[in-house]
């Protein structure tokens, strides 16, 4: 059996390599733009691409406030991005409102409602962006967070909340 610091350094590997897929780079490297012709270069680009890819989302996302706004495409201020940064972040997004609303329904001792937000961050897996790029052949992520929260210690949750935008 994986000790707790395995099982973290494992999820904390998956995390990172979910949002090296989301490679951005700096306004300096903005000369290559005419070598790499496929990357979004603008906000409205960016927030098109987070739109559609929140549309295709096959879930809602929770109805009460969580953090910052789901719907809005994070700012890639002077910097670019790759194709498909834009999905990772409405995925990743969609994960985290459900994480936050895990952990303010524990908060408040609302049980209902932390049962369906759990219900909600345990179909991260199935998200057809999430199964066709998540790399997570161990299940590290379910033992290290989804597992413990279904057995009541929301840690693992807040750990990854805390990673969160």
């Amino acid at each position: 059996m994986k000790n707790r610091t395995q099982v973290g350094a494992v999820t904390g590997g998956v995390i990172a390599l979910a949002m090296a897929s989301a490679w951005l780079s700096t306004a300096a490297q903005a000369g290559q733009v005419g070598t790499q012709p496929d990357l979004v270069t603008s906000q409205s680009e960016f927030d098109a691409e987070y739109a559609a890819a929140l549309d295709r989302l096959p879930f809602a996302f929770p109805s009460s406030e969580t953090g910052s706004d789901p719907s809005k495409a994070p700012d890639l201020g002077e910097a670019f991005a790759e194709p498909g940064v834009a999905e990772n972040e409405a995925n990743l997004s969609w994960l985290c409102s459900w994480e936050g609303e895990y952990l303010m329904a524990q908060q408040s001792g609302e049980k209902a409602r932390s049962e369906v937000a759990l219900s909600m961050i345990g179909q991260w897996p199935t998200l057809p962006w999430v199964a066709d790029h998540f790399l997570d052949p161990d299940h590290g992520w379910n033992h290290d967070v989804l597992d413990p929260a279904r057995a009541g210690d929301s840690a693992g949750i807040a750990r990854d909340f805390h990673n969160c935008r």
